[in-house]
C-alpha cells in the first residue's frame, strides 16, 4: 500500500469520525430545541397518513371517524412550539386510541457520543434496570431483583427515584401505551415493563440512582450506581486434580486416571448445557431455560411445561424431545405455563399446537394487510446495523417475491398474506398429548403467546386458568414491525402490518382469553414467592384434577 492510499484512508476515517461527532451533537441540541407549531403538525401528518396507508386494521376497535377527530384535535390544539418531549406526551396517547399494543412510541432520546459509547462498553446496565416490577392493587412492586444488593426484598414497593414518585410516572404515562383491545391486565402488565423506560425519560441516561423503597418496617433508601461489568471467571479443571477420591489410590497412574475422567466429566457437561441451551433457548438475564420441564408430584403424573418465549433455541427439536419426555414418564396432565410470554414465531405456536390435536389443523386466517405492497418495505434496513446490509442485499429479492406473490386481494375487496406457516392444513405432531390439559395465562399473555391460548381454548380437554390475557383471543397486527421515525420530532412510532388472526374467532372483540377460574397474584403471594395457581393444582392431587 503507498504511502498515498494510506494517507487517503486515514483521511476517510478522520472524516467520519469528526461526521458523526458533529451529527451527533448537532442532534442532540436539536432534541432541547422548541419544534415550531408548522413542523410539529407536519409529524400530526406524517402519522395520519402512515397509520391510514399501512395498518392494516387501524379502525378495528375506534372508528375512523373518531380517529379522525382527535388527528383534527392534536392540530388545533398545537398552538406554540414545544420540545419533543412535550410533543411525544400528546401524538402517544392518540396512537393509542388505537388501541394495537404492538403499535407503541419511544420518546426521542439522545445519542451518546465517542466518549460516553467508550464509556458504556466497560460498564454494566443502567441502575434504572436493576429490577423488574409487577403492577399490583395500584403499587409497584419488586418482582425479582437483579442487583447484587440483598436488603431490597421481592415484594417490596417502589416509591420514587431520585425524587420522582411511581404514582406520577403512572398518571403522566397510562395514556401513552395500550394493550390489545379493551382489557386492563395487558395494560397492567406493560406498564410494569416500561418503567426504566419511562423513568430514562424522565431523568436521562443516569449512572446513580436513589431509590426509595417501602416494606413493611416503613420507606428506606438505596443508592445504586452503574458499575464495571462483571468479569466472567470460568473455574479452571486444575482445581479438580485437588478432589480426594471417595476410594483408595493404589499409584499414581491411577489418580492421573481419575483426574483425566474427571475431567471429561466436566467437558461433557459443558457440552450437554450448551446443546441444552441451543435447543431449548436461555434467557441470559434470568439465568433459565426459555423452555422447561419438570413433574409436580413424585409419580410424574403432572407434567410442568413452563415456555418464557416463542423466541430463540431449536423449537421443533426442543418441542419433539419434551413430548416423548412426557409419554415416556406416562404423565396424565399437562399444565402448560404461558404466563408473562409475550409472544415470538408464529410458526413455532402452529408447531406447538399440532400437539394437541389428532386431525389434521389450520392454526391462522389469512392476515389482512393493506396492500399488494405494504409488505415490501418493511424498514428492516433502517432497523439494522449496516454492517448486515450486504447479507439482507441478499435475502431482500426473495423476501419481496414471497410477499408480492402470496398476497392477494379476495371477495370482501381486502388483501390479504398467504404465506405464513398455519394458513393451510398442517398435519398433527407426534407424540400428540391427549390428557387433560391445564392452560395458564395472564395480562403478559400477549400475540402469539395469546394466539395459541385462543386456539386451545376451543380443545374439550383444555381448561384455561389465570387472568385474561393481554392479547385479543381474536388477532393482533404484528408479523412485519417496522419502526418510523417522526421527521421532526425524532420520536420512535412501531407499526404492525400484518392483522394475525387464529383460525377460531368470536363476536365479543377487544377481549382476551378469558380463564375458566380465575387466579391474580397478591402482594402476599408475591411477598412468599407462593404461586398460587400452582399450589392450587398440587392440592387437587394427581388423582382429581378436573373443573
Amino acid at each position: 500500500m503507498t504511502h498515498s492510499i494510506r494517507l487517503i484512508i486515514v483521511s476517510l476515517i478522520l472524516f467520519f469520525s469528526l461526521n458523526s461527532c458533529t451529527s451527533v451533537e448537532k442532534y442532540n441540541k436539536n432534541l432541547e430545541k422548541k419544534i415550531s407549531v408548522k413542523k410539529l403538525i407536519q409529524d400530526v401528518d406524517f402519522v395520519q397518513k402512515k397509520l391510514y396507508k399501512k395498518h392494516p386494521d387501524y379502525d378495528y376497535y375506534t372508528s375512523k371517524i373518531q380517529l379522525d377527530k382527535s388527528f383534527d384535535s392534536l392540530r388545533n390544539a398545537i398552538k406554540q412550539p414545544m420540545t419533543s418531549k412535550e410533543f411525544y406526551f400528546l401524538i402517544s396517547p392518540l396512537i393509542a386510541q388505537v388501541h394495537q399494543a404492538h403499535m407503541s412510541t419511544t420518546p426521542a432520546f439522545k445519542k451518546n457520543n465517542k466518549e460516553r459509547r467508550k464509556y458504556l462498553n466497560k460498564m454494566g446496565p443502567s441502575p434504572l434496570l436493576n429490577f423488574d416490577y409487577i403492577w399490583i392493587d395500584n403499587k409497584l412492586l419488586v418482582e425479582k431483583n437483579n442487583a447484587s444488593d440483598t436488603m431490597v426484598k421481592i415484594g417490596d414497593q417502589l416509591i420514587s427515584i431520585n425524587g420522582i414518585e411511581v404514582q406520577k410516572i403512572y398518571d403522566k404515562y397510562i395514556s401513552t401505551i395500550s394493550s390489545d383491545g379493551y382489557n386492563q391486565t395487558g395494560l397492567d402488565f406493560f406498564f410494569a415493563r416500561k418503567i426504566p423506560m419511562f423513568y430514562r425519560n424522565e431523568l436521562k441516561d443516569v449512572d446513580i440512582a436513589n431509590y426509595t423503597f417501602k416494606n413493611e418496617k416503613g420507606l428506606y433508601e438505596k443508592v445504586f450506581v452503574r458499575k464495571l461489568k462483571n468479569e466472567k471467571v470460568k473455574p479452571k479443571v486444575d482445581t479438580l486434580k485437588n478432589i480426594e477420591p471417595s476410594h483408595p489410590i493404589k499409584n499414581k497412574d491411577s489418580l492421573a486416571r481419575i483426574n483425566n475422567l474427571k475431567e471429561k466429566e466436566l467437558e461433557e457437561a459443558e457440552k450437554k448445557e450448551e446443546r441444552m441451551k441451543t435447543v431449548y433457548g436461555y434467557d441470559k438475564k434470568d439465568k433459565e431455560y426459555i423452555r422447561s420441564l419438570k413433574f409436580l408430584d413424585p409419580d410424574s403424573n403432572i407434567a410442568y411445561f413452563k415456555i418464557k418465549s416463542f423466541s430463540g433455541g431449536i423449537y421443533k427439536k426442543a418441542y419433539g424431545e419434551i413430548f416423548d419426555s412426557i409419554e415416556n414418564v406416562g404423565s396424565n396432565t399437562l399444565v402448560l405455563d404461558l404466563r408473562d410470554n409475550v409472544g415470538g414465531r408464529a410458526a413455532e405456536v402452529g408447531n406447538l399446537f399440532g400437539y394437541f390435536v389428532d386431525t389434521n389443523y389450520k392454526m391462522f386466517l389469512p392476515s389482512k394487510v393493506s396492500s399488494k405492497t405494504s409488505l415490501l418495505s418493511p424498514g428492516m434496513y433502517k432497523n439494522t446495523p449496516k454492517l448486515l446490509w450486504p447479507i439482507l442485499s441478499l435475502y431482500y429479492p426473495t423476501y419481496v417475491f414471497s410477499r408480492y406473490f402470496w398476497t392477494s386481494k379476495l371477495e370482501d375487496g381486502f388483501y390479504y398474506y398467504n404465506g405464513l406457516k398455519g394458513i393451510k392444513f398442517s398435519y398433527p405432531q407426534t407424540p400428540i398429548f391427549a390428557g387433560k390439559i391445564y392452560l395458564l395465562v395472564n395480562g403478559g399473555t400477549f400475540s402469539a403467546a395469546s394466539i395459541i391460548a385462543s386456539r386451545m381454548s376451543t380443545l374439550s380437554n383444555v381448561t384455561v386458568l389465570g387472568e385474561e390475557t393481554g392479547g385479543d383471543y381474536n388477532g393482533t397486527v404484528a408479523g412485519v414491525l417496522p419502526i418510523y421515525t417522526l421527521p421532526n420530532s425524532k420520536i420512535k412510532w412501531r407499526v404492525g402490518l400484518m392483522h394475525i388472526k387464529p383460525y377460531n374467532q368470536r363476536p365479543l372483540k377487544g377481549r382476551g382469553v378469558m380463564p375458566e377460574k380465575y387466579f391474580k397474584t397478591s402482594i402476599t403471594d408475591l411477598k412468599l414467592k407462593r404461586d398460587v395457581i400452582l399450589d392450587w393444582l398440587k392440592q387437587l392431587g394427581s388423582n382429581s384434577l378436573e373443573f
